[in-house]
This record gives C-alpha cells, sequence and structure tokens, in this order.
C-alpha cells in the first residue's frame, strides 16, 4: 500500500487530526466522563473496573480507557490531548482500511478510493467523533474494520476463521459491548445470504466467529462482576439489554425513527449538499418504471457489483438495526458513513461523466466561500468591538466574537487562516475555470480539509474553551485549602461535576456520602434552593465562589460553598 495516493491520504489525515487534539477544553460532560475512567485506573491501579467520585463505576467496558492509558505515557498523564488521540487514530486507521477496500473499485482506481477516505473523514459527524474523547469512534473503527475484513476473505474465497475480523470485534465488544459482535455478524450474514450462501453455513460460521470475539470480554466481565457484584451486574445489562429493548430505569436519547435520517443528512455535511443538488439533474420522463418481480430482484444481487450489494447492505442494515431501540443518536449511525461516502464519491463520478460539470462547480463555489470566511471574521473581528457594533446581540454569541477578536497572532494561526483562504480562492477560480471538474472535486476536497484546521487549530479553543469548567477548577483550589474535602450536589442523581472531577485528579466526592464535619461542596445555583432544605438543619452555608457561566456539564451555574456542621 505504499503508494504515492496512499501515503498523500496518510500524511492528511495525520496532519488533520493529530495536531490539534490538546487545543481544545473539556466543555461538555461526555468526553471528561470517559477521560476521568482512565484517570481512575492510573491513580488506583484498578484496570478492570475503577471508581471515580469514590463510588461510580464505569458505564462502558474498558477499551478506549486503556488505549487513554496506553496515550498517557506519552503526555506523562491523561490530558485532553492524550484522551482525545484513541478516538484519532482509530478514524486514521479505518479511513485507511476504506482505501484499501475500495482502490480498485472506482473508475478513478485509487485516487477514487482517497476520495472515499477523505469524504468519510470530512463529514461533519465522523470528523466530530473523531476528535472527542468518546467510545463512539473506537466502535465505529473495529465495527467497520471487521466488515471490511470479512468481505474481503468472502471474496477471495478464503476458508478458516477470520482472525483479524475477531480481532476487531473484541475490541468493539469491550468498547461498547455486544453490539460489537452482533451488527458485523448480522450484516455479513444478510450479504451471504443475499448473494446466494446456504443458510445454515453461513450461520453456522458466523456463530463459530462471533462467540469467539466474546471470550476476552467474558472474561473481563467476570473479573468486573468478582469486583463489582450486582450493581455491576445491573449496569450491564441495563447498557447493553435494557438500552436496546426500551427497557431502562431512565429515558435516554429517546427519538422518533425520523430523528435518524435527520441526523443522517446532517451528520453527511458538507456533502448533503452536492447530493441535493444533484436532485436537479434528474429529468422524470427519462424515469422508467418496470415491473417489480421479488425473484428478479435477487437474482440481480446475486450477479452485481459485490462490493456496490455489500455497501447497500451494510448501510441499510445498520439504519434500520438502529432505528429499533427508542434511544437513538446520531453517533450510532457513524458505521454507516464509509459506505455512504462510497455512493457519494460514485455520485461525484457520473456528473462529471455525464456532463453535470455545474453542478460541481456550484458546490466548490460554496465550499471556497465558507473556506475564505474564517480569514475574513478574524480580520473584521480586529478593527471592531461586538458588543458596540451588535448591541441587541445574544450575550453567549457576544461571547463568542469576542473570543475570536481576542486570539491571538501567533505564526501557527496566520498560517492556518492563510492556508483557508489560499485554497478558498482557489477553489473559486478552478471553479469557474476547470473544464474537466476533475480537479475542481479533488481541490473541494482538499479545501474543506484546510477548512477543518481552521476550526480546530483557531476557532474551537477561542470558542469553547470560555465554556470549560477548567479554569473554575482551578479557582476553587486556589480557594480553599489544600487537604480540604471538596464535595458535590445535584438533584438529578445521574449527573456529575465531570469536569472538575476530571481537571482536580477525581478530587471530588459525592455530598451524600459526606461524613465530615466541615469543608466544600458544588452545587448547582438553580438547585440551592432544594439543597438547603435538605441540608439546612444539619449545616451551615456560605457562597465561596461561582462561575460567571453555564457549566457544559450540567448547563447550570457552578456555585461552591462551603459548609459546616451546625452545633446544637
Amino acid at each position: 500500500m505504499k503508494s504515492r495516493p496512499s501515503i498523500a491520504l496518510l500524511a492528511v489525515l495525520i496532519i488533520t487530526f493529530i495536531p490539534f487534539l490538546g487545543l481544545t477544553e473539556f466543555n461538555t460532560k461526555g468526553e471528561p466522563r470517559e477521560a476521568i475512567v482512565a484517570m481512575s485506573m492510573l491513580q488506583q491501579g484498578n484496570y478492570i473496573l475503577p471508581e471515580s467520585f469514590g463510588t461510580d463505576i464505569p458505564y462502558k467496558p474498558p477499551f478506549l480507557a486503556w488505549l487513554t492509558v496506553i496515550a498517557s505515557f506519552i503526555t506523562g498523564g491523561v490530558n485532553e490531548w492524550s484522551s482525545r488521540l484513541p478516538s484519532a487514530l482509530a478514524t486514521i486507521a479505518m479511513a485507511m482500511g476504506v482505501f484499501v477496500m475500495y482502490r480498485r473499485r472506482t473508475a478513478w482506481g485509487e485516487w477514487g478510493a482517497v476520495a472515499v477516505a477523505a469524504v468519510t473523514v470530512t463529514s461533519f459527524e465522523v470528523y466530530r467523533a473523531a476528535t472527542a474523547c468518546r467510545v463512539d469512534m473506537v466502535l465505529t473503527a473495529c465495527i467497520v474494520g471487521a466488515l471490511i475484513s470479512m468481505f474481503l476473505r468472502h471474496e477471495r474465497q478464503k476458508r478458516g476463521l477470520p482472525w483479524a475480523a475477531i480481532l476487531l470485534m473484541t475490541c468493539a465488544v469491550l468498547t461498547k459491548g455486544p453490539v460489537g459482535m452482533l451488527l458485523p455478524c448480522l450484516v455479513m450474514g444478510i450479504y451471504r445470504l443475499l448473494r446466494g450462501d446456504r443458510f445454515w453455513p453461513t450461520f453456522g460460521s458466523l456463530t463459530i466467529t462471533g462467540l469467539l470475539s466474546l471470550i476476552v470480554p467474558a472474561l473481563w466481565y467476570y473479573a468486573a462482576w468478582r469486583q463489582g457484584g450486582d450493581a455491576f451486574l445491573e449496569l450491564a445489562i441495563e447498557e447493553n439489554f435494557g438500552r436496546f429493548t426500551g427497557r431502562m430505569s431512565y429515558d435516554s436519547h429517546v427519538n422518533p425513527v425520523h430523528y435518524n435520517f435527520i441526523t443522517l443528512l446532517a451528520g453527511m455535511l458538507p456533502y448533503t449538499l452536492l447530493c441535493l443538488l444533484s436532485l436537479f439533474t434528474i429529468r422524470l420522463r427519462n424515469l422508467k418504471l418496470k415491473k417489480f418481480r421479488l425473484h428478479g430482484v435477487f437474482l440481480n444481487i446475486r450477479h452485481a457489483d459485490p462490493v456496490k450489494v455489500f455497501s447497500v447492505v451494510a448501510a441499510i442494515t445498520i439504519l434500520i438495526f438502529y432505528s429499533i431501540p427508542k434511544s437513538k443518536r446520531s453517533v450510532y449511525l457513524l458505521p454507516m458513513y464509509p459506505f455512504l461516502a462510497y455512493f457519494v464519491t460514485l455520485l461525484i463520478i457520473w456528473l462529471i461523466r455525464n456532463g453535470h460539470k455545474r453542478i460541481i462547480a456550484i458546490y466548490a463555489s460554496v465550499i471556497g466561500t465558507l473556506a475564505t470566511l474564517p480569514a475574513i471574521v478574524f480580520t473584521i473581528m480586529r478593527f471592531i468591538d461586538p458588543a458596540t457594533a451588535f448591541p441587541s446581540m445574544k450575550a453567549s454569541t457576544l461571547e463568542s466574537l469576542n473570543a475570536i477578536r481576542d486570539i491571538h497572532t501567533g505564526f501557527i494561526v496566520i498560517l492556518l487562516l492563510i492556508m483557508s483562504l489560499a485554497c478558498g480562492l482557489f477553489l473559486l477560480y478552478a471553479a469557474s475555470h476547470d473544464k474537466s471538474g476533475v480537479r475542481t472535486i479533488f481541490a473541494t476536497i482538499c479545501t474543506t480539509f484546510t477548512l477543518y484546521w481552521a476550526l480546530s487549530g483557531v476557532y474551537f479553543p477561542a470558542v469553547l474553551n470560555p465554556r470549560s469548567d477548567k479554569a473554575f477548577t482551578s479557582e476553587i483550589f486556589k480557594k480553599i485549602p489544600e487537604n480540604a474535602h471538596l464535595y458535590s450536589w445535584l438533584s438529578d442523581r445521574l449527573i456529575r461535576f465531570y469536569s472538575v472531577g476530571f481537571y482536580s485528579g477525581d478530587r471530588v466526592r459525592l455530598f451524600e456520602n459526606n461524613n465530615a464535619p466541615a469543608g466544600y461542596v458544588l452545587v448547582g445555583k438553580g438547585g440551592i434552593k432544594k439543597f438547603r432544605e435538605i441540608y439546612g438543619d444539619k449545616y451551615d452555608f456560605s457562597v465561596v465562589a461561582e462561575k460567571p457561566a453555564k457549566s457544559g456539564d450540567i448547563r447550570d451555574i457552578p456555585v461552591l460553598l462551603h459548609f459546616q456542621v451546625i452545633e446544637k
């Protein structure tokens, strides 16, 4: 795979996902919730079922935390960069696997496979997951890798067990549970039956493959049960089976079926725009409806291009699978994106070959215009005061504009903005002068990458870091004694001050388990009244510090109180 296209793809992927990982601080509850598990592992020396906040056991199996621990040896500890590195590397590995699968499957050969991989990782949902400390991208890479491995083996008619797929499914199960084995086997089983394989041999081989991938996870589940007992067992059953059957003890991301289609349209941006523009190429008078015959459909499937059939089966099966449970999230559909990207690439090739270059030019003009905006907005913000120029604007928007105005104009910042601006201007020129359309589309993909570089290296840190609790955590520990007890209390039993817990080195404990005569407690401003009603008879409280903005963890303003037992 040491071809020029593969080397170029790998280099761009590394530049896109590795350097900017640590620039943006944790500003939502999801990332520090995962990162604190790895931190607890290192602190406690417990790599099976560590506890955070003194009592909480992890909601997910430990594979992401193990990878984060390994990455932390590079940085000397668990931080934003090491916590997000597993997701970034998983994305790069998945993209290279997609390249291998499709490199002989498009009219453009290896450069067509580069386009498929590039469309995959620059789809907004994939890019967002690739730069976050969450289990979703690692799970997706393992599932997609297992699917690619099994498909290639089946196509080449190799005998024996698919050990690469078994290993990847083992990692997937250790990342999020049995779905990491069930989904790849389900997709492959449906594909093989549609291609004419006999049912029982297919069922038998995939059952053996699936069971082998469960051996190592079963050992972890047993070890975790020995440590966590019934509490762990109940949590594991609820997360893996209750979530799918809709029998959880609490509502978790409950959404209707059409939610999946909406999130797919949003997640495939900016390529959703290209697909919508392509609708204008359809001529209704040229559409011919043929008489539907089920036997004929199956016959065509058996003789159709196997990679196209497999890609369709994978995408549709994943969509239907995740439409069944009540719990629906955009990240659940991530394994669909490589297969959707393949058809987006085929659409691009079709548009160019059939003379619809104007569609490509319009799409390229939109991307080129967007790529010029980071530099233009940055320059404008140097010369205006947002509060004066936009007096009626929302406070949160003004805060973001002020953050952009205060961006430090270092060499890297200027370089990223100039690259995005230059690529955007070149693309606008190419869109109106390129007669073939091929150069335009690859220039569009390259410009999309530079746009993401400008966002990740300049704008996201500036706009999102003020929303983080990192600075507030530092303020807390400047105001409390070094050995003081720090607790937290929230009315919702499922919510924690995850960011403060992470940035404090897991020093926060739950107030319900407090037996200290005095100390400090974090509460949400909206819950102080209820907190005083419950504990006001026993403790005396005084306000020590208050964050000026809402926390991404609790969506409320955090308040630090000092408490001490009332002497009677």
